[in-house]
């Protein structure tokens, strides 16, 4: 299994990176998610405030189902090598690095080319 964290920013073209580093130096390495999905808007909830993640688990991690406003990155080993082509990385810290999920990519860790 693979985690998903969903955070709300006010602008998704600037990423919060600070809160992703320290989600990633807090948390045990096995609750660190593989996925991040960046939204600027507000998660829906119940009436008794819980938040809704029906629609969250039924997207995935496909972009192609995302909202276009939402940007999705998948934490992947150091290996550069293995993602050539990807559209944006973003490195955190040395020993993990975010992608950008493309469409490629997503195929990519379907087919079982890219391992989590």
């Amino acid at each position: 299994k693979a985690g998903m964290a969903l955070i709300c920013v006010d602008n998704v073209g600037q990423l919060p990176l600070h809160q992703v580093n320290t989600l990633m130096t807090e948390l045990p390495r096995y609750a660190r998610p593989l996925f991040f999905r960046f939204t600027h808007e507000a998660i829906d909830t119940t009436a008794t405030f819980k938040h809704q993640k029906q629609r969250l688990v039924g997207e995935g991690f496909d972009p192609s189902r995302t909202l276009g406003t939402e940007r999705l990155f998948f934490r992947a080993s150091a290996q550069k090598s293995t993602f050539a082509g990807a559209a944006e990385c973003v490195e955190v810290n040395i020993e993990k690095l975010f992608l950008e999920l493309t469409p490629d990519l997503y195929e990519r860790i379907i087919a079982g080319e890219v391992l989590l």
